[in-house]
């Protein structure tokens, strides 16, 4: 038999902006002009999100001895599973998002790198002086916006963009762009950052003049906060054999009743993850989308520190936060197989990890418990500026204590902690800062 190549895993995400159970019907990247889908890598293997498909044998009998005279009879179905996801900023705030369910955004811009570029042929090239540097110390990501003349047309095609990230390497992506008639335009957005920009390459003109403008944003915070209700996701799962040739398997109505941010400095390279537990209707097969993206690449080494009544305190060696959404699938058919909807039930965050001490006068200060507002930041090895760098932070306005054991670590003061979140309704349990590329709130 001929050897089969290594299956190539491919996944990703979007957040059903309708109905529950209503994949986005945009199929572009959330980069891409009015996108939804996040492109994404996991640790997981095929397999990971299952497939449940229950089958119940009728054991049936006519008169003969065997039992089995009878096809299997279907029952209800639905998918389930978990996907260990390394953090990145885009991905990861969509999760949380859902998991929370409300997300508020704040751009900070930079200058513009295109003015008022006109665009009258195919390929249309901006480069050299054409072009305005970003800020020497800030590393913005780009967002352009192509308006056509009228009369005017542009059918669908690209802009390409090159230039150099913060460490000074040479990078390159190509966006995908719509077609557009007379008098419409786009706004479509980098993924990358960009330390410098050596050409902008726009196609898809057809006649009339356009006009191309290129604004570099330094960064979008996202405050993302607690909702009465959680939103659900449409999940892409590519390179499965069992969907078809040329098919992938899509699934609907996706809720996160859990999800999972688990950091160790020592452990993994400093690796970041986020995992959500899943739980969705029956997938679907269909055609393979034309729209594949990479996404972003994540980055190990991160570190974390904590504040504590707005003074910082002890260093993180592990954390574990584990948010419990309540969110569950309802399970009541109606003239279906699959899941009849979802629930949002109650909300909890439990954390454990490991505190690093400085000395016993803040050991003391832990185990008393004087202060309130904790805050928890997560801080990647990659640069937005010169001096800050993409970042989680997760507030929890009081922490109650379940247990808090001092332990040795080769001589260190460190202690062992479980505790969990208490409501308040400033955050209504936890709120989370992001500072990442995506523009416009998940």
């Amino acid at each position: 038999m001929t050897e089969q190549a290594t299956w190539l895993r491919w996944l990703r995400m979007g957040r059903e902006n309708v109905a529950w159970g209503t994949a986005p019907a945009n199929e572009l990247e959330y980069n891409m002009n009015a996108g939804l889908w996040y492109s994404f890598i996991t640790a997981s293997p095929l397999g990971a999100l299952k497939r449940i498909e229950a089958k119940h044998r009728s054991k049936g009998s006519t008169g003969l001895r065997s039992i089995d005279q009878h096809l299997p009879v279907s029952a209800a179905h639905r998918s389930e599973g978990t996907l260990e996801v390394p953090f990145v900023s885009d991905v990861g705030g969509l999760l949380l998002r859902c998991a929370l369910g409300a997300d508020s955004a704040a751009d900070t811009n930079d200058a513009a790198i295109v003015t008022a570029g006109v665009v009258n042929e195919t390929p249309e090239t901006f480069d050299g002086g054409e072009l305005t540097q970003p800020t020497a110390t800030k590393y913005p990501y780009v967002k352009f916006v192509l308006t056509e003349d009228t009369p005017g047309t542009c059918n669908a095609g690209t802009i390409v963009i090159t230039g150099t990230d913060p460490s000074d390497r040479t990078i390159s992506e190509t966006i995908v762009t719509p077609a557009l008639t007379a008098a419409q335009s786009y706004t479509v957005y980098s993924k990358l950052s960009y330390k410098t920009v050596t050409s902008i390459v726009v196609t898809g003109w057809a006649t009339g003049t356009a006009a191309l403008t290129a604004t570099g944003i330094v960064q979008t915070a996202h405050t993302i906060t607690c909702a009465d209700t959680s939103d659900s996701l449409a999940i892409d799962e590519h390179s499965d054999p069992a969907a078809g040739s040329g098919n992938i398997w899509r699934y609907t109505g996706v809720v996160i009743p859990q999800l999972n941010l688990a950091f160790a400095a020592t452990e993994e390279e400093g690796l970041f993850v986020i995992t959500p537990t899943l739980a969705g209707k029956f997938p679907t097969a269909i055609a393979d989308p034309t729209y594949r993206l990479p996404p972003l690449t994540p980055w190990p080494s991160w570190v974390c520190s904590v504040t504590r009544g707005g003074a910082s305190y002890a260093k993180i060696q592990a954390a574990n936060f584990q948010i419990n959404t309540g969110t569950r699938l309802r399970r009541a058919a109606t003239g279906s197989q699959d899941p009849a909807g979802k629930v949002d039930g109650g909300r909890s965050v439990a954390i454990s990890g490991r505190l690093w001490f400085d000395d016993t006068t803040e050991y003391t200060d832990w185990v008393n418990n004087a202060l309130a507002n904790y805050e928890f930041t997560f801080t990647s090895p990659y640069k937005v500026t010169s001096t800050t760098y993409q970042n989680l932070l997760l507030e929890f306005t009081e922490l109650v204590w379940l247990t808090l054991d001092p332990v040795e670590d080769e001589g260190l003061i460190v202690a062992d902690f479980t505790a969990y979140t208490k409501a308040h309704a400033s955050d209504n349990v936890i709120k989370a800062t992001l500072a990442n590329t995506k523009n416009g709130v998940h």
